[in-house]
């Protein structure tokens, strides 16, 4: 288990009691079970206890992370390891190392060297991955586009940076935000232009609220031919509720894209968010110029 957020609560519930629950389900009897949350709900370790797990290693508690002055490396530590100077990859660290504290549980063997090299080329696709406006997109598909699909291929940095992310709820948007204004990629960075859209049964005015205080320019188009897609007027009455008046409006994801690529500079990112369908739509792009 990694991350808990207030998501998918139709099926999940409504509460990160509930929710931390019915995730926690994915334990079994007589094997470890691993949690990447710091400070997870008393229900997980309820759940935990119902299916009599072998054992119960916790983030935070069983092992930890701490990073450079700098914010350039970091380093994972926990009682049987430690692997320190490991440089800061562009997914969430809690999450690498809550990898490698399952490998190590696998009896998999680790060290030091392919740890510093993974965490120098590892991305996933779609979650704060660095892409090309200069060039030609790669053609995704949205269906293909799943939290496991990770591409090991360094991304083409242009002039004025670009970015997509799935992230599509206020946990996910804190973190993207968070990375942004902390990792030394973006040292460059004064503003923010996001393109984006979202689906209609996710907490629009939440997300929104954790993007604005940092977004420069809103570019909003529809996503066509998806029924649970929240419409691009929808999202604009959200963004004026809380104050953004830099808004504009584009038929679909696409056209929004290929607008904003045009405006940006060598300080400014460019970052296309909301939903895997709004990522699809972007990395479809096969046109799209600096």
């Amino acid at each position: 288990m990694t991350s808990l957020g207030l998501d998918h609560t139709d099926w999940l519930g409504d509460t990160i009691e509930l929710i931390g629950f019915e995730k926690a389900g994915i334990f079994r009897a007589d094997k470890p079970a691993l949690v990447g949350m710091i400070e997870p709900p008393v229900t997980v370790f309820e759940q935990a206890g119902n299916l009599n797990v072998s054992d119960l290693i916790v983030a935070g508690r069983d092992y930890q992370v701490s990073y450079s002055k700098d914010q350039t490396h970091w380093q994972l530590s926990c009682n049987t390891f430690n692997f320190a100077n490991l440089p800061r990859p562009l997914i969430p660290i809690q999450n690498v190392a809550t990898a490698i504290v399952g490998l190590n549980l696998l009896g998999i063997e680790l060290d030091l060297s392919s740890l510093q090299s993974l965490c120098s080329t590892i991305s996933l696709y779609g979650r704060m991955q660095l892409i090309s406006i200069d060039d030609e997109a790669q053609s995704v598909n949205a269906a293909s586009i799943t939290p496991d699909s990770v591409i090991e291929a360094q991304p083409k940095v242009p002039t004025g940076l670009a970015m997509v992310d799935v992230g599509h709820n206020a946990h996910a948007l804190n973190y993207l935000i968070d990375t942004i204004k902390t990792h030394p990629k973006f040292a460059q960075i004064k503003q923010i232009d996001v393109v984006l859209a979202m689906m209609a049964d996710k907490d629009i005015e939440a997300s929104l609220k954790c993007l604005a205080p940092h977004v420069r320019n809103w570019y909003l188009g529809s996503l066509k031919d998806n029924k649970r897609a929240a419409t691009k007027d929808v999202i604009k009455q959200q963004l004026a509720k809380i104050g953004e008046t830099n808004i504009v409006i584009h038929d679909d994801v696409k056209s929004a894209w290929r607008s904003a690529s045009t405006k940006i500079d060598a300080d400014t990112l460019l970052l296309g968010v909301g939903s895997f369908y709004t990522v699809a739509e972007i990395l479809s792009c096969n046109d799209v110029k600096g």
